[in-house]
C-alpha cells in the first residue's frame, strides 16, 4: 500500500564540519533532515530547496544529528553560493 503523499517542505542546506562533515537540511520551523540522497548539485550551502520525502525509520548513521530521510521530489528554489570545506 502506497503513503498518502506529503505536503512541500522549503529547507535550506547547510553544512556540519563533525563527523567527517556532512549536509544536512533545516526546514522553515527549525527541523533538522539527515538526507539519504541529496543530489550533489544541491551540496551548495544555503541552497534553498522545496522537498518531498519520507522520513527513514529503523536504519543507523554514524551521524548524531536530525532524522533520516528519504527524498522523492526536490525543487530548486536558490542555489546558494558558498562551497562547503572540502567538498568535492
Amino acid at each position: 500500500m502506497e503513503k498518502p503523499s506529503q505536503a512541500w517542505l522549503q529547507v535550506k542546506v547547510i553544512y556540519l564540519d563533525f563527523e567527517g562533515g556532512f549536509y544536512g537540511l533545516v526546514t522553515e520551523n527549525g527541523r533538522k533532515l539527515l538526507p539519504m540522497n541529496l543530489a550533489k548539485e544541491y551540496k551548495v550551502v544555503d541552497t534553498v530547496l522545496k522537498i518531498k520525502g519520507q522520513k527513514v525509520e529503523g536504519m543507523a548513521t554514524t551521524k548524531q544529528w536530525g532524522t533520516l530521510y528519504k527524498l522523492t521530489n526536490v525543487q530548486l528554489i536558490q542555489l546558494g553560493k558558498k562551497q562547503a570545506p572540502n567538498s568535492y
